[in-house]
């Protein structure tokens, strides 16, 4: 890297990005193109927001000086009237640069936003891409047109245009990488902008206490780029007492593939060991087997057309949740030991339980389901349970404990509340009582072998205050939990699975395999979301999920993409029709099924 400092600016430049930060604001270019690809006007390139307030920031003081470590540092400081003290470091490494900023208030504060980079910045970029999986679409990811908004409304206002320009103009693009369509969740905050065949990267390199990176752009300027930290229920901080922004990464890279940018942001975070490295040598061969899910054939079994995944459109049933119960579960199973089907796992799905939220076998439709787990174990099989961590059902008993839950039992958007894991009596008293029952061989345990985890962080809002500080924020809470129920796993089943359904490289450590979610899709869209998971969380292994067996060619096409793809497979139709007692797949299913899985 190059460096000079001028009387009131330093320029770094090297092979990847050049910079120049002064007083009057952040300038980052690409050197071999020439390209200037944003400017603003203020070098604090991280700032708070408080509730109800607007910070205006003074006395911006800029110093630079190198790093042991090889990396040109530049502080910049500044207060607001009130006495608000603010400071933001900006690393500037060979290949990279890190963001990160320390805030004192004055007084007791709640800080809505951190603010990245600027207000109305200038940014010479033309698309920005983030991760939020689009149903009927092969994409894996979200991609928007930085110039589709044209002019801000005032602008528009102010012009003589037609009318369908004026819609087309003020069209600005607003977008999160918060959840809520209950898929792939938590994402990462991670935006890239792309020109050309330069990516710009900007990712946390910290969890954030917070709720999804949020974008607003329009007319090639970028209006707001900030951390959401809960809006009017923000992040207390009180007088006196430091908080920290999460430290952020900023990086080019020049080969126009979103791929690419991805893995690099993973291979920072590993570098810096914020996420591990696992190998996948030493994995139970069991993991490597086919698995069986129930899920398809309780819509089948229970005459449900409503749920998709099986042929048919005249279906008036039960809801396959409400349907499945032990006579079917023995049903299945013993069409597994007469079919002779090589799986090495049977994923019990949804209804086994007595009320989402309380983890405990249906008392009447599953009386004794420890029995019908041992059975599996004595056909040379594992057991893996459905589970939603963060779904409660107003019926459940643990509902009534308000003292376990957030607020004492505040509810979020979607009605319900949410229980408080980060409280330490929550832990003793439910989550590690819990895992025992599970995964114990104990005679009154049910001797599971793992979870399949499903509805992950589209329930963890902001107006959920929790007990520990450090849980704050969408990913921190699901991270959290999951870290929490993976080593109490693992404690009761060394080679236990943990099925989980996070595109999201803070997961690597806690869950080992991940699935491409069973929901309506075409076969190819499953290999789009097995690139990403692949991307964002290598070391896990990938599980192609249920297909819609509408016919024998889907069927087909399934097994060959996971064979084309060295996709583990998950099975979810072996019962045949409980009226004629043929398969509607055809008869040559079964044999066509039972070759192909031997074949793993």
């Amino acid at each position: 890297m190059k460096v000079t400092v001028h009387e009131k600016a330093v320029c770094v430049s090297g092979f990847h990005y050049a910079v120049q930060i002064s007083p009057d604001g952040f300038v980052l270019s690409d050197p071999r193109a020439g390209h200037r690809l944003f400017e603003t006007s203020s070098p604090l390139l991280l700032r708070p927001e408080f509730c109800r307030c607007t910070n205006k920031w003074q006395d911006v003081k800029l110093q630079s000086e190198p790093s042991d470590a090889g990396a040109v540092v530049v502080q910049v400081t500044g207060s607001t009237p009130g006495g608000d003290r603010l400071s933001t470091t900006v690393t500037c490494w060979p290949g990279h640069i890190e963001l990160a900023a320390d805030m004192t208030p004055a007084r007791d504060a709640r800080i809505a936003h951190w603010h990245l980079l600027d207000s109305d910045m200038a940014l010479n970029m033309f698309h920005v891409h983030h991760w939020r999986n689009r149903h009927g679409s092969m994409a894996a990811h979200e991609t928007h047109n930085l110039y589709q908004g044209g002019k801000t409304p005032e602008q528009v206002a102010a012009a003589v245009f037609p009318q369908e320009m004026r819609d087309q103009f003020t069209n600005l693009i607003n977008i999160t990488t918060y959840s809520n369509d209950w898929q792939f969740a938590p994402r990462p905050s991670l935006m890239l902008f792309q020109r050309d065949s330069v990516m710009l990267g900007i990712g946390a390199r910290d969890l954030p206490h917070g709720f999804g990176l949020e974008l607003q752009a329009a007319a090639g300027t970028l209006q707001l780029l900030r951390y959401n930290y809960g809006d009017e229920y923000g992040m207390a901080v009180a007088a006196g007492t430091t908080s920290s922004a999460p430290r952020t990464y900023l990086w080019l890279d020049h080969h126009g593939d979103i791929w690419d940018s991805v893995t690099h942001y993973v291979e920072m975070l590993q570098e810096d060991g914020e996420v591990p490295r696992r190998s996948q040598r030493d994995i139970p061969h069991w993991w490597l087997r086919p698995a069986y899910c129930t899920w398809n054939d309780q819509g089948y079994l229970s005459d449900n057309a409503a749920f998709y995944n099986f042929p048919g459109d005249n279906f008036k049933g039960k809801d396959p949740v409400e349907a499945f119960d032990a006579t079917m579960l023995d049903h299945l199973l013993d069409i597994l030991e007469e079919e002779r089907y090589p799986f090495g796992t049977v994923i019990i799905d949804a209804g086994w339980q007595k009320a989402r939220g309380d983890w405990l076998p249906h008392p009447e439709r599953f009386p004794d389901l420890r029995k019908q787990i041992d059975r599996i174990h004595a056909m040379d099989m594992h057991a893996v349970l459905w589970l939603a961590p963060f779904d409660f059902h107003a019926d459940a008993d643990i509902c009534a404990r308000s003292e376990w839950l957030c607020g004492g039992g505040v509810l979020g958007r979607h009605g319900m509340p949410m229980i408080d894991f980060s409280n330490p009596q929550v832990q003793r008293e439910y989550i590690e009582p819990l895992a025992r029952f599970l995964f114990s061989n104990e005679p009154d345990c049910l001797d599971a072998d793992g979870l399949k985890l499903d509805f992950m962080a589209d329930k963890v809002h902001p107006v959920f205050p929790v007990f520990d500080p450090d849980w704050r924020g969408e990913e921190r809470f699901a991270i959290a939990w999951q870290s929490l129920m993976y080593r109490l796993l693992k404690k009761w089943k060394s080679d236990g699975q943990m099925l989980g359904a996070a595109a999201h490289p803070h997961f690597i450590g806690c869950q080992d395999l991940v699935r491409t979610y069973d929901v309506p899709a075409s076969q190819s869209q499953h290999v789009c979301r097995a690139e990403m998971i692949r991307r964002f969380n290598p070391g896990n292994l990938v599980a192609i999920d249920l297909c819609e067996t509408k016919s024998f060619a889907d069927v087909k096409e399934h097994l060959d993409i996971a064979f084309r793809h060295n996709l583990l497979y998950e099975c979810g139709r072996v019962a045949p029709d409980p009226k004629t007692g043929e398969f509607v797949l055809g008869v040559e299913y079964p044999e066509f099924l039972r070759q192909k899985l031997r074949a793993w």
